[in-house]
């Protein structure tokens, strides 16, 4: 990711009100442990809250708070979830049901996100 945006675009922890980016949770669904990436505009806690609303169990959970630079602007923040996303192995390896980014765009989106 910092290849891509930059050190910059990091935010280390406490540095912003604003708890935005992308996380990694490990949840487990239907008895078996899962990886699953995402991204938020909101902060961290009540996305997880949806997570366990929807009767997964949250066993762990990795966020990456990023400049607001990136979370407003849903192209950038979109890059940003695929990069984790096809780190962590992508939709064959991971619960997630859906690519962050189709197939067939993923060129349309640039490092910046433009």
């Amino acid at each position: 990711m910092i290849e891509c945006f930059g050190r910059a675009a990091l935010k280390q922890a406490g540095t912003s009100a604003v708890e935005a980016g992308i996380y990694v949770l490990i949840e487990t669904i239907s008895g078996g442990p899962a990886v699953y990436v995402g991204k938020t505009k909101r902060t961290f806690t009540i996305r997880y809250k949806e997570h366990t609303k929807l009767k997964n169990v949250v066993s762990w959970a990795y966020q990456i708070r990023l400049d607001p630079k990136i979370t407003n602007n849903s192209r950038a923040l979109a890059k940003a979830e695929k990069i984790v996303f096809d780190a962590f192995g992508g939709k064959a390896q991971l619960s997630n049901i859906k690519d962050p980014i189709s197939p067939k765009n993923v060129n349309a989106f640039n490092c910046t996100g433009s």
